[in-house]
């Protein structure tokens, strides 16, 4: 990113970060209703952002 000083997360690793949490979730929660258990999960997302325009992507 252009700005900023890299003290916190930027607004799109926020959002991955919510994004892997959601997906998480759902993951338990699906194994757990179908009786499997899980030890550990893992999520890994890569994000670019247009900085001309305003569109996300999400690989």
């Amino acid at each position: 990113m252009p700005c900023g000083t890299d003290t916190a997360a930027s607004p799109v690793e926020m959002i991955l970060q919510a994004y892997g949490a959601c997906l998480t979730i759902g993951y338990a929660m699906n194994a757990a209703v179908r009786g499997i258990n899980l030890d550990d999960i893992q999520v890994e997302l890569e994000g670019e952002i247009d900085l001309p325009g305003t569109t996300l992507f999400f690989r």
